[in-house]
């Protein structure tokens, strides 16, 4: 099931240094002057941007869809949507004909190798399961067509943390196809005092998706000044209202607890629950799912998602503050580097653990197949 958008912030956000200065448009950190697909073939303008290849799960010969990243403890944990097994035998990176679905999300660990990920908690020695399960009620048990999606993990103490989950109901139409109907989102609560982590849906619905974002399906942030900053967008009205993000934000050691959630309006952070918003109130216009994380690299917060003019494309926005003003998007990727082209890629996660620094980031996104990895070095000049 696909968990995709999210964003937000009252006043300044994390660098009180920088807070009073206003997001600026940046300096272009890529440029993009492609002769053509090149099999494996780096992507090179003023920054590089170098293909790595696809990712795999050999413990579990998972074919996965969509996925965040986040930390919690010592696991550095990639949450998906939709997954399935690969008939033994077949190829690990792309084998949709013939798998096995196991269920509507999922959960690996990246290793030293990011075209590797780790499964844990395996059933029958080599088959994943779902991540955050389906509760044990009848409107979820006794509805195989139920589905729960999930954003990233987030860290809020010590091995513990949350993570956003979303309810899918995709009864089927006469036809046979599924028609997705997102009731809402919740939390889960993640354990990782254990061998490996966990996660303990806590409630089935918060915010009711009919008339709010569905909170979590951009990513969930640390924002370094004691909050949790979340983000969702519309699930109804056009396309243009649906790429609206929204933001909100809660006390690291509040986040079980739904009075402790508060939403920006555009002005500031409220009580208040965001019924119905207007574009005014929300942080980015136009931005497809993506992930927003501080890069210390180029000391500012960075939206990565898809290019929303461009199918094949990944682009960056850069802010001093995390409720923006944000830059221009900027091209830093695009599938000329692929051959064959894929329908198109989406869903982008950064895994900001492999580079400290941030002068390199390790990128993953969906090629409508397999996931996909790709190595980012920025430039300031």
């Amino acid at each position: 099931m696909s968990f995709l958008r999210f964003l937000g912030i009252s006043a300044a956000l994390a660098v009180p240094a920088l807070s009073q200065t206003g997001g600026v448009p940046v300096a272009k950190f890529w440029t993009h002057d492609s002769q053509g697909p090149a099999q494996n073939t780096p992507c090179e303008g003023n920054a590089t941007v170098e293909l790595l290849g696809n990712v795999t799960a050999p413990d579990s010969r998972s074919s996965r869809d969509v996925g965040f990243h986040g930390r919690v403890g010592k696991f550095e944990v990639n949450t998906y949507g939709d997954t399935s097994q690969c008939p033994e035998g077949a190829q690990l990176d792309n084998c949709w004909d013939g798998a096995n679905f196991v269920g509507s999300n999922s959960a690996a660990l990246d290793t030293d190798n990011p075209l590797i990920v780790q499964d844990f908690n395996l059933t029958g020695g080599d088959r994943s399961q779902q991540f955050c399960a389906k509760m044990d009620i009848p409107e979820e048990q006794d509805n195989v067509f139920f589905a729960i999606g999930t954003s990233n993990v987030i860290e809020t103490g010590e091995n513990t943390g949350i993570i956003f989950t979303a309810m899918n109901n995709r009864t089927m139409n006469g036809d046979g196809t599924s028609k997705d109907h997102m009731l809402g989102a919740g939390i889960g609560i993640i354990d990782a005092s254990g061998d490996f982590p966990t996660c303990t849906r806590k409630e089935q619905l918060w915010w009711d998706a009919s008339e709010e974002p569905l909170w979590g399906d951009h990513n969930v942030v640390d924002g370094m000044d004691g909050f949790l900053y979340f983000f969702g967008g519309m699930m109804g009205g056009d396309i243009d209202s649906q790429l609206n993000v929204y933001a909100g934000r809660v006390p690291k050691n509040g986040a079980t607890d739904l009075s402790q959630y508060t939403y920006w309006n555009g002005q500031a952070y409220t009580p208040e629950r965001l019924k119905n918003p207007t574009p005014s109130q929300a942080i980015l216009q136009g931005v497809p799912p993506g992930q927003i994380f501080w890069n210390p690299y180029l000391f500012k917060w960075v939206s990565l998602s898809r290019d929303p003019l461009d199918m094949w494309g990944l682009g960056i926005q850069t802010s001093v503050n995390i409720h923006g003003p944000w830059s221009e998007l900027q091209k830093v990727y695009h599938e000329d580097c692929l051959t064959p082209q894929p329908i198109a890629i989406y869903s982008p996660a950064a895994h900001t653990q492999y580079d400290p620094t941030g002068k390199t980031l390790i990128v993953t996104y969906a090629a409508y197949g397999p996931i996909q990895a790709i190595k980012l070095t920025f430039n300031k000049d």
